[in-house]
């Protein structure tokens, strides 16, 4: 697993044969709301950086959505991956998405920021 968001790309894919969700950008937007809060604090969530993070986090996916030959090459790249790998992928990807929304919401409820930190 050399590019992570190839894999993560790849195992939404997979995860939209059995279900439509599109839960991608919607992680990659609560990862960047978590670096923004951390960052600039509280005073970050404004409505013209909310939308600013939706467009990044979109940005970052659509040339997985929209170019077919990016899709096939990561496909075939991690398609015979062996069953030793998909599991730990599987547990990788998991503790990213659990972790992507738990670190928001204790950031959030802690107000916890760099200043803080250091």
């Amino acid at each position: 697993m050399k590019n992570l968001l190839d894999y993560l790309w790849y195992k939404t894919y997979k995860s939209k044969l059995y279900n439509r969700g599109q839960s991608m950008p919607f992680v990659l937007a609560a990862n960047l709301y978590t670096i923004g809060f951390l960052i600039f604090g509280g005073f970050f969530f404004s409505f013209s950086s909310s939308i600013l993070i939706i467009i990044l986090s979109f940005a970052l996916t659509c040339p997985y959505e929209r170019n077919k030959k990016k899709q096939i090459k990561v496909i075939r790249k991690y398609y015979n991956e062996s069953e030793k790998s998909r599991i730990r992928g599987n547990i990788i990807v998991a503790l990213y998405v659990i972790l992507s929304f738990v670190v928001l919401f204790l950031v959030a409820k802690y107000h916890i920021t760099i200043q803080n930190i250091l």
